[in-house]
């Protein structure tokens, strides 16, 4: 059976997680300004009257609930000890040195709702895409470097290609320098280089022509593209390579469910590549 470090998944792993963290987070965000947050504050609260129902007997808003009487008691007293034309003087300049703060909230919320609607969304496809990018070249690299029988499937482009530089750049270890080479020889945003790359490496077709694998990611990869080099904003040729029905000169719609999807995708084919890589045999 083939060696592969642990490093190159685990470190994919956590940048999934990262990844998935986004979109949770754009799911509470929605909730709070949607619903005021009956799936995730809501919960909370739920929960915890749960648990003073468990302790005291009583929940926790009605423990709060009791203690209004006194506490409306208390202000009005404060309210009332304070003069009418002191009062007016007090609000007027109390709204004059808010208003600063208003524009700060008036920028937050606008902010808040790009974040919401675009940015945890976006990043997260643009994070998922380099961590498979990432994962990709590294698995390749310590497949290679522990395993001479893998390393014997890219010998013609080892001959070719391998040189002092390569030796120079792993500081002089040829195991891992031949690895690192091998790692650069495809690239992974040309679906076709990419697939015949894992084909030699696996012995098998990671990501077959027709398959809905191959297209969705393919996709993901068009809407990274988009995202970072085109700030998101729909062109002709985004149009034509996804046959995306939005409009063209507008940000490119994302929904949860589809990045979701997508996230998914990327850490099976992760998966797919460790298990291939460790299941292979010297014949």
């Amino acid at each position: 059976m083939a060696r592969l470090s642990e490093s190159p998944i685990g470190a994919f792993r956590q940048n999934i997680r990262k990844a998935t963290s986004l979109t949770h987070l754009q799911f509470a965000i929605d909730d709070l300004l949607n619903t005021g947050g009956e799936q995730t504050v809501g919960y909370f609260l739920q929960k915890l009257d749960d648990f003073y129902k468990q302790i005291l007997g009583i929940s926790f808003m009605e423990l709060v609930k009791s203690q209004e009487p006194t506490l409306d008691l208390e202000i009005q007293k404060k309210i009332d000890s304070i003069p009418n034309e002191e009062r007016d003087a007090k609000a007027t300049v109390a709204i004059e040195s808010f208003k600063p703060i208003l524009n700060m909230i008036t920028v937050g919320l606008e902010e808040i709702e790009l974040i919401r609607t675009k940015i945890l969304n976006e990043q997260a496809v643009v994070l998922a895409v380099t961590a498979l990018e990432v994962y990709s070249g590294d698995a390749t690299a310590s497949a290679v470097e522990l395993n001479e029988f893998i390393e014997k499937r890219f010998y013609l482009e080892i001959k070719k290609e391998f040189g002092y530089d390569h030796l120079a750049g792993s500081q002089y270890n040829g195991r891992k320098a031949l690895g690192s080479m091998v790692a650069s020889l495809y690239r992974f945003y040309d679906m076709e280089s990419l697939s015949n790359h894992f084909g030699k490496l696996l012995g098998s077709d990671l990501l077959p022509y027709d398959s809905p694998e191959r297209r969705n990611l393919q996709t993901m990869i068009d809407y990274r593209n988009l995202i970072t080099h085109q700030a998101g904003i729909v062109d002709q040729d985004f149009v034509t390579k996804t046959g995306y029905t939005g409009k063209k000169g507008e940000a490119v719609e994302l929904n949860r469910a589809m990045v979701e999807s997508w996230l998914k995708l990327v850490e099976d084919l992760a998966q797919k590549i460790d298990t291939s890589i460790r299941s292979l045999a010297e014949h």
